[in-house]
């Protein structure tokens, strides 16, 4: 009984999610993100870029930027709007370790904006974008 629930459970949410990636945006390939946050000891600053894969609502890939890097994955919430999460590991001294959690919406030009939270600082937002070089 407890193979059919979770069968019928995988099932629904494949059914469920079969919509959205019919009609998704394409989040495949490589992104440039930017973005800063106010912060009380300063402005975090974010310059990367990110490689995705997508295989229909999951992303999954990495990003590197100038003193971190790290794994990232994520999901499409709508044909437009994408959830995403970066587990950051320092590559210098003054590097940041911690995840950053991104949500935005592709518009019409083909850039991603949204707002971003870091782990460490949960309650305080920023603004990214997200573009093709």
């Amino acid at each position: 009984m407890r193979v059919i629930t979770s069968l019928c459970a995988v099932l629904a949410a494949s059914l469920a999610a079969a919509p959205i990636a019919a009609n998704a945006a394409d989040f495949a390939g490589t992104w440039k993100v930017n973005g800063s946050m106010k912060q009380p000891r300063g402005a975090l600053v974010l310059d990367a870029v990110c490689q995705f894969q997508q295989a229909g609502v999951v992303l999954r890939g990495a990003c590197k930027g100038p003193t971190g890097e790290g794994p990232a994955l994520g999901k499409l919430i709508s044909p437009t709007k994408v959830e995403w999460q970066c587990d950051v590991t320092p590559t210098a001294p003054d590097g940041f370790r911690g995840a950053i959690r991104f949500d935005g919406v592709m518009g019409a030009d083909g850039v991603v904006r949204g707002e971003f939270a870091i782990s460490t600082a949960p309650a305080l937002r920023g603004t990214y974008t997200q573009v093709r070089p």
